[in-house]
């Protein structure tokens, strides 16, 4: 793929090659001018000697030609870069990575806004933790580098993170975990096992020696185990050449450490956000190779969960081999487990030839991007899996074949120093996982908000007298809606059970923890309460109680509540009771009372507040996925007509 920074770079050495300098211009004229002149002065005094003038002249000129080619050329080349520029730029916005992880942080600033203002004062306690992973300003994501063994995943690290820490490369068969992650202190932790075993013990205590960490561990038989006050070794003075030397030497030792940790520092002139401000790259040791390393892949697939897989394949080949075949299940099992199971991509980073691009022999008609490259290898993919289901249901369950089927293509061929084709890879690899979670972050919080909203306990904090400005003492719309009609429902209904309705209509029996309130209001709630209670006691006892005059049919053995007693006494005892007409706004009191003093959001206000806030993130999802790139870069398998899945 031509990159806009490899045509700059070619634009600049092709000027620097071909530059016309004063000098050459300067003389160019002169002898221009001098010819004219010696030219002239010859044919008024020599007609016979003309033709030798001429000769004369036509042999100066010549000695400008080569000015001239330049110049035409360099107008070729100008017009050819235009038009390549003019393609790369179409639908630009701008983006590439920077612009996707701008939009990246718009989205996760609203989801924090709604976890602040939203989430946090919900008074049922309810929370989005289970879905909000990698959404919040402070996550960051795991993203897996898996391959073969020589696959590339360490020049791909390079590649991907070069723009932002410098060098970076472990052995090319990596045996270790090695983490790539963002600090504000560069530094290098390493974990190791509790205890392992090293066939060869007197190598193992020459690595120990040379970075001073024998002295952490006793060797029993060639057993060697940390001592227990370390278990995290944390060295801020390692150089980058020290890391690298010593990411080299431990993987001869993959057995002996948890994990390898590398924190970069963010280069202080970095005027925007890269890949490490979101995620934490994992960059795994080889499959298919070594039973060793394939116990390690193991150890490490369940202690931690990807959200991204980024599987890197040979260009050439286009699809795994056999070995990868064959150790694929075994993690591709693990990863399954995780929920929402991981993002899964198909890498090709290596280019066909590594052949720096010459843009004197760029051709206008010629793409700027390989479009055929993702059609061709998409098809490889499927016919991969289709092969996969026939031959090889018993290495792959139905889950797996299911999960492969739901992969995707993803094109990162760059120059070993490349960094632009990787960061714009990654990034849209990012953008399709926060659309995704996102969107699932929205429809369970809808969820909740409209179980919360929908809560007695809005109905209650929420009523209104039917008649705006009027007082109605004679009777109360709410408690007959959801009280006495409840009860009547109910057949053969005892006292107990029609305070329970009361309790329940009225989330009385809702439980607040209000030992940390003020001395003062604590009490003040406490005497509400035990008025309220006094109150629905009151109420329900007057329905088994006949009023004079009024013949109420009441068991006293069966405890039973009449209906003709709701229907003949209840309301007119209402009327006269300024308590009972007091009941529900006393209710009201004691909720907001405490829904205030807790900071929580009143449940009438989820629906206007958290609906409004979801909805701006929303927008903000679907302003990420309008970020779109002026060519393909990943394609999903298995999808007619496939998009772009950065244009979905």
């Amino acid at each position: 793929m031509i990159t806009q920074t490899a045509l700059y770079k070619a634009l600049l050495q092709y000027l620097e090659n071909n530059k016309v300098s004063a000098e050459e211009i300067e003389s160019a004229s002169r002898v221009i001018n001098d010819s004219i002149e010696t030219f002239s002065k010859k044919a008024a005094g020599y007609i016979d000697s003309f033709k030798e003038s001429a000769n004369e002249l036509s042999q100066k000129i010549e000695e400008t030609v080569s000015i001239s080619d330049k110049l035409e050329s360099s107008k070729s080349v100008f017009e050819k870069v235009s038009g390549f520029v003019k393609k790369m730029a179409e639908n630009i916005d701008p983006l590439i990575a920077t612009g996707i992880y701008e939009r990246v942080n718009i989205l996760k600033d609203s989801i924090d806004a709604f976890e602040a203002q939203i989430m946090s004062k919900l008074d049922s306690g309810k929370t989005m933790a289970d879905h909000s992973h990698g959404l919040l300003n402070k996550d960051r994501i795991k993203v897996f580098l898996v391959g073969e063994f020589s696959a590339g995943k360490t020049t791909f690290a390079r590649r991907l993170l070069g723009g932002s820490s410098g060098h970076i490369a472990g052995n090319p068969t990596t045996g270790c975990l090695v983490i790539h992650k963002q600090k504000s202190t560069p530094s290098l932790l390493v974990a190791f096992n509790k205890e392992f075993s090293i066939s060869d013990s007197e190598k193992f205590e020459r690595f120990l020696n040379s970075y001073n960490l024998r002295k952490f561990f006793s060797n029993v038989n060639n057993v060697f185990t940390p001592n227990a006050n370390v278990k995290l070794f944390d060295n801020n003075d390692f150089s980058s050449d020290k890391i690298l030397e010593f990411l080299k030497d431990a993987n001869d030792f993959p057995e002996a450490f948890t994990s390898i940790v590398w924190n970069h520092k963010k280069p202080s002139q970095a005027k925007y956000d890269s890949f490490l401000d979101f995620a934490d790259l994992y960059d795994m040791p080889g499959i298919g190779g070594e039973e060793r390393h394939d116990e390690v892949i193991k150890k490490i697939f369940n202690e931690h969960k990807p959200d991204v897989v980024l599987y890197l394949i040979d260009t050439a080949a286009g699809c795994p081999s056999e070995d990868e075949l064959k150790a694929l299940p075994g993690f591709l099992q693990s990863i399954t487990r995780c929920e929402p199971a991981p993002l899964f991509y198909w890498v090709y980073q290596k280019p066909t030839e590594y052949a720096s691009l010459n843009i004197a022999n760029l051709d206008e008609q010629g793409p700027v991007y390989d479009e055929n490259f993702l059609k061709d290898n998409k098809k490889k993919m499927e016919d991969w899996v289709d092969n996969i289901k026939i031959n090889h249901s018993g290495l792959f369950n139905e889950k797996l074949i299911n999960y492969l089927a739901e992969t995707a293509v993803l094109d990162a061929r760059g120059l070993k120093d490349d960094t632009e084709t990787a960061q714009n890879a990654a990034s849209i690899v990012l953008q399709h996982y926060f659309c995704r979670n996102a969107m699932k972050y929205c429809e369970n919080a809808g969820t909740l908000l409209l179980s919360e909203s929908n809560a007695a306990q809005l109905e209650v904090m929420n009523y209104r007298q039917d008649t705006p400005g009027h007082f109605n003492s004679t009777e109360n719309s709410f408690i007959q809606n959801k009280i006495i009609d409840a009860i009547k429902i109910s057949s053969s209904l005892s006292v107990e059970g029609a305070r329970i309705i009361f309790q329940k209509a009225l989330c009385i029996d809702v439980s607040y923890d209000i030992h940390n309130f003020p001395f003062d209001l604590r009490n003040v709630l406490l005497e509400m309460k035990n008025d309220i209670d006094n109150i629905i006691d009151q109420m329900v006892k007057a329905l088994r109680m006949p009023a004079k005059g009024i013949g109420v049919i009441f068991n006293a053995k069966s405890d039973i509540i009449s209906v003709d007693a709701i229907n003949n006494n209840f309301w007119a005892n209402y009327e006269k009771n300024a308590a009972w007409q007091g009941l529900l706004y006393k209710t009201q009191s004691y909720h907001w009372l405490i829904s205030h003093y807790k900071g929580l959001v009143a449940p009438q206000y989820v629906n206007k507040i958290g609906f409004a806030l979801l909805n701006n993130i929303k927008k903000g999802i679907k302003h990420l996925e309008e970020s779109k790139m002026p060519f393909s870069l990943t394609v999903k398998l298995f999808e007619k007509n496939s998009e772009l899945l950065q244009k979905v």
